[in-house]
């Protein structure tokens, strides 16, 4: 949503209270400003479909935990969807390949699980232990809402790792978009761009500060 949509989020939040019966314990301006921070990364049209679901299946208010769940499935069901796509990337690419992933709780559990390398050595035997290990790191990422300031930008690979280590310097198209399989340049690939994303190019895909 943008700043344009927030009248409209207004109207359609408090009007979930006006179906429930419950106009008099509609949230001030302030909480629904909250509301709609916490789901602004959403369509507007998505988050209308899912306060009309949610007013189908629910008696009580909406909270924005309610809408976001609805949007992308509880922290287990994003974490297994994201754990298949993490191994069709280790199969598809393989360890010598640095990727951007789009989620920073991806790549959250991808380090805390020794990194990319580590990711695509996994053999059949301990895929199941190593499956809950990532579900495991990917819910406290979720849980503390780690973003792209916390882990670094991208999963170095092993071909980059390498060439750092041998003092050559990163060149573009060496990082792989994980969504779409498409090279990116350099600062294409730290997200938005700003001066400290930039500046977490050069870490190695061992560093991660610590959460909780």
């Amino acid at each position: 949503m943008t700043e344009h949509d927030r009248d409209v989020f207004y109207k359609t939040w408090s009007g979930c209270y006006d179906v429930l019966g419950m106009a008099q314990k509609k949230p001030s301006e302030y909480g629904m400003s909250i509301c709609f921070e916490s789901l602004k990364k959403y369509p507007l049209l998505d988050v209308q479909r899912a306060l009309g679901a949610h007013l189908r299946e629910s008696q009580f208010p909406p909270k924005p935990a309610d809408i976001i769940s609805r949007l992308e499935g509880s922290v287990e069901e994003q974490s297994t969807i994201a754990w298949q796509f993490v191994l069709r990337c280790a199969a598809k690419h393989g360890y010598t390949t640095s990727l951007r992933f789009p989620d920073p709780a991806i790549v959250y559990a991808i380090e805390r699980m020794g990194g990319w390398q580590a990711i695509c050595s996994i053999t059949t035997d301990v895929l199941p232990f190593r499956e809950q290990d990532f579900a495991r790191h990917f819910a406290v990422a979720k849980r503390n809402d780690v973003g792209w300031d916390v882990v670094p930008p991208y999963c170095i690979g092993w071909g980059e790792r390498t060439r750092r280590r041998d003092g050559y310097e990163l060149q573009p198209g060496t990082i792989v978009d994980a969504k779409t399989g498409e090279f990116l340049e350099d600062y294409e690939a730290l997200g938005s761009g700003t001066a400290e994303e930039k500046e977490l190019s050069a870490l190695t895909s061992g560093i991660v500060k610590r959460v909780g």
